[in-house]
């Protein structure tokens, strides 16, 4: 399994998790297609992401596993595969770390999305103050 590195430009840290659904879609070299189960993304950059979930995927160090995750920000659906590269289990949670490879479309419309959303949150703070 490869080490993660979080040095991606744009890491962006939910502060309240966001509700996802995810799917493993290949395992090695095979296709697969499972039924969705529900996560939360804790981050994300053009380069990766981490889901925290109740399913533990076994065996990730000996097979490399795909993951299909998608979530709702700015009232927009995004969707990405990666691979995960990293598991942390804590408690009945697992998190995962995952490799994305977005063209470049995908790397601005997400930039974009964060973009908005970070200004929205900092929008709905200076409200409450």
């Amino acid at each position: 399994m490869m080490r993660y590195k979080r040095n991606a430009p744009l890491r962006y840290n939910f502060g309240e998790p966001i509700s996802s659904q995810f799917k493993i879609v290949k395992i090695d070299d095979r296709e697969v297609d499972s039924q969705f189960g529900k996560a939360e993304v804790l981050n994300i950059s053009i380069d990766g992401a981490c889901l925290r979930t109740e399913f533990n995927i076994p065996d990730i160090n000996q097979k490399e596993v795909s993951l299909y995750f998608k979530f709702n920000i700015n009232d927009k659906e995004l969707n990405y595969t990666g691979n995960i590269v990293w598991k942390k289990e804590l408690g009945k949670n697992v998190q995962y770390g995952l490799r994305i490879n977005m063209n470049e479309q995908e790397k601005q419309q997400l930039i974009d999305e964060l973009k908005v959303y970070s200004k929205k949150g900092l929008k709905d703070y200076k409200n409450l103050a």
